[in-house]
């Protein structure tokens, strides 16, 4: 799975030979920049205008048993290296998510 803030199209038409040649080791692409006045809580997205896209039919199965516009956000997980730094890995529910976690820490 990848996430691009470009549209599958243009990386498609106007990408570069090495994007074109990573599209194809990939079996599902998250396409579209992150909007923050769109922001939603969907399945591996965090704004509405982002899309799912399988570019394999390696989980073609698993993938059409999911209903998009109502499956919800994996959520996230956070971790703390043992050198103090803290990895975030997900998608959000919550827009500025980052800024609000970073502020309450601080």
């Amino acid at each position: 799975m990848c996430y691009t803030g470009y549209k599958h199209e243009n990386l498609m038409e106007e990408g570069t030979p090495a994007q074109k040649k990573l599209l194809e080791s990939i079996d599902i692409l998250i396409d579209g920049e992150y909007l923050e006045d769109r922001h939603s809580n969907l399945l591996w997205r965090a704004s509405s205008n982002q899309r799912i896209i399988c570019l394999s039919n390696r989980y073609e199965k698993q993938i059409s048993t999911l209903t998009f516009d109502t499956d919800r956000s994996a959520g996230i997980e956070c971790s703390v290296s043992p050198a103090g730094t803290i990895l975030i890995a997900g998608v959000p529910s919550e827009a500025r998510f980052r800024e609000e976690f970073l502020k309450a820490l601080y």
